[in-house]
């Protein structure tokens, strides 16, 4: 009987560690999910300001003229 309930015990603490796992799992793959979202939303912003940046940059921009 003894035997029986320190079997169950470790499949449960198995279980647990099981279910910690997957969890951790689960964040980090929202964690990098948002990092994506987040530099999708950046990435037309990054590219306007090289861009003007590059605009401002060049010798034959309108901002020398000025």
């Amino acid at each position: 009987m003894l035997l029986l309930q320190l079997l169950i015990q470790l499949l449960l603490l198995l279980l647990l560690q099981l279910l910690l796992l997957l969890l951790l799992l689960l964040l980090l793959l929202l964690l990098l999910l948002l990092l994506l979202l987040l530099l999708l939303l950046l990435l037309p912003l990054l590219l306007l300001l090289l861009s003007l940046l590059l605009l401002t940059q060049q010798p034959g921009s309108r901002m020398l003229h000025d």
